[in-house]
């Protein structure tokens, strides 16, 4: 029996109550600074979370209109505190608040749930949405035709073609997945749009490098495509993105020694040194590329635009590739 096992529920109620203060915290920073008191803090979003816990755990040994109850109850509070606040001010105010209220609630369901992994991701996302607000309308301002082509083109190969593709193998060796080479052109595209947004958001020289980090989780091998043909496109930025590609690659290591630590520890001992060797050369390489390459035009949007980050003609072309090649292991086996 696992450790957290023998402190059951009562560890969920403290997970739930860490999540609703993440999001209270935020909610509590942003009201001390505008000076607009809300109704809901870091206290009352704890409580929120826990009450959604609470009422999960209920749930099981009284049945499912013991949940109904108490989120038309949280709403109903909700609903009396935002017209209460329609009245004082005279105009409508948002309900950024008010919809993050219902969330944490939803939150602490999913921890007693034992979906606490997806509970602190999606609370973490939240908060972040809520913080950035400021540069997030800013960005939406700042929007071009150009802008708005290209996500509806990332929606196009992600929310429409993908969806639809069988996934399973269609050709007689059984290779050819249509679902997953296409998978693969998403997951260009989806670097190259991600980078896009960070760009537009946080800045040129902090957006790529966040990316960078990001995409090595994901794929450094894609990020290396995704950013090499953006910088083709965008030859200004070339020293940026080259050090975004070696930050992807860096990345690599140490998530490849964890992998390694989880399956096979001794073989972890044995590649710890030149894994950390490779990662040291990748990261005095970052130092030195950082101090050479200043951003053209600051970190700003204001003097310099990037162009069309998605290239599908590449993403595609990685997609076939990637099928070519999975086809010539197929028969070197």
């Amino acid at each position: 029996m696992s450790l957290l096992a023998e402190f059951e529920p009562w560890w969920r109620f403290a997970f739930a109550l860490l999540i609703g203060a993440l999001i209270g915290l935020e909610r509590e920073f942003y009201q001390q600074k505008i000076g607009d008191p809300d109704f809901a803090g870091i206290r009352t979003f704890s409580l929120i979370s826990l009450l959604g816990a609470v009422t999960a755990f209920l749930v099981e040994d009284y049945g499912v209109i013991f949940g109904v109850l108490a989120l038309a109850g949280l709403i109903l509070m909700i609903t009396v505190s935002y017209s209460g606040a329609l009245y004082r001010s005279g105009t409508e105010p948002g309900i950024t608040t008010e919809v993050a209220a219902i969330l944490t609630f939803l939150f602490g369901v999913l921890v007693i749930g034992e979906k606490e992994i997806v509970a602190i991701a999606l609370a973490v996302v939240t908060s972040l949405l809520m913080a950035m607000k400021g540069r997030i309308h800013g960005a939406i301002r700042n929007m071009s035709t150009e802008d708005i082509h290209v996500t509806l083109q990332f929606a196009l190969v992600t929310a429409v073609i993908l969806p639809v593709l069988p996934n399973r193998a269609l050709d007689p060796l059984g290779l050819l997945n249509p679902f997953q080479i296409w998978l693969m052109v998403v997951l260009i595209s989806g670097i190259g749009f991600s980078g896009y947004i960070l760009i537009n958001v946080l800045g040129h020289s902090r957006g790529i490098n966040l990316m960078g980090l990001l995409g090595g989780l994901a794929s450094s091998t894609a990020t290396t495509i995704s950013f090499s043909s953006a910088s083709r496109e965008n030859p200004e930025m070339a020293a940026q993105y080259a050090r975004a590609v070696i930050m992807a690659s860096t990345v690599m290591f140490p998530r490849i020694f964890i992998l390694i630590l989880v399956i096979h520890y001794p073989l972890a001992l044995k590649v710890a040194g030149p894994l950390g060797i490779m990662m040291a050369t990748g990261l005095i390489l970052i130092f030195f590329l950082g101090r050479r390459t200043p951003v053209p035009g600051g970190d700003t949007q204001t003097d310099f635009k990037i162009g069309n980050p998605l290239k599908l003609s590449t993403a595609v072309k990685f997609g076939l590739l990637f099928a070519v090649v999975l086809v010539v292991i197929d028969f070197a086996l």
